[in-house]
C-alpha cells in the first residue's frame, strides 16, 4: 500500500527556426522552413510504501531526466497551402540520476 507519494516535474523547451531553405522538390513538395526544439525534463519522485504482512514502511526516491532536440520541417505538398502539418523527428537521452 502506498502511504504517501510526491512527484515534482520541471520541463524546459526552446523552439527556434534553424534556416529557411525555400527549395522545391519539383511540383511534389516545397520546403519552407526547418525548426528545432531543444528540451530538458527532470522529475523527482518520493514515495513511501507499507508492506501488508509486516507493516514495515519503506521509502523510495527516484529521479529521472531527459534532454534532446526535435527537428520540424514546414512542407507544402503538391503546391497546395494546407493547414500546418509538421514533419518531425527527435533525438534524446534519458538518464536516471
Amino acid at each position: 500500500m502506498v502511504k504517501n507519494d510526491e512527484v515534482y516535474l520541471l520541463k524546459l523547451n526552446y523552439m527556434a527556426p534553424l534556416f529557411y531553405p525555400d527549395c522545391s522538390l519539383g511540383s511534389i513538395a516545397y520546403i519552407k522552413r526547418i525548426r528545432a526544439n531543444l528540451f530538458y525534463d527532470i522529475s523527482l519522485t518520493n514515495c513511501s510504501v507499507i508492506q501488508r504482512k509486516t507493516d514495515k514502511e519503506m521509502f523510495f526516491n527516484y529521479n529521472q531526466s531527459s534532454c534532446g532536440i526535435e527537428l520540424y520541417a514546414d512542407v507544402h505538398f503538391l503546391r497546395f497551402i494546407m493547414p500546418f502539418i509538421p514533419f518531425q523527428t527527435n533525438c534524446g537521452v534519458v538518464r536516471c540520476l
